[in-house]
């Protein structure tokens, strides 16, 4: 699709969603440059890529029981 970049700042969000939908956009400004558009699908991201920032962050307000000699008492007994 041609368009100027005047329509296309008019109607941005129509061209948006062309691009989107795989449509070249080629935009001609007024002195013959031009530029053309298509939008990429973005890379698909595990959930572990996703909550990488959120790893180690969650505190449960528990200390590490492991440690305690009062919550180990009898342990590994009958």
């Amino acid at each position: 699709m041609k368009t100027t970049i005047r329509e296309f700042q008019r109607k941005f969000r129509l061209m948006r969603q062309r691009a989107k939908a795989g449509e070249k956009i080629v935009l001609t400004d007024e002195d013959g440059t031009r530029y053309a558009f298509r939008a990429e699908p973005a890379a698909k991201r595990s959930f572990t890529e996703e909550a990488a920032d959120l790893a180690g962050s969650f505190d449960s307000g528990v200390g590490d029981l492991a440690s305690n000699p009062k919550h180990l008492e009898g342990y590994g007994r009958d």
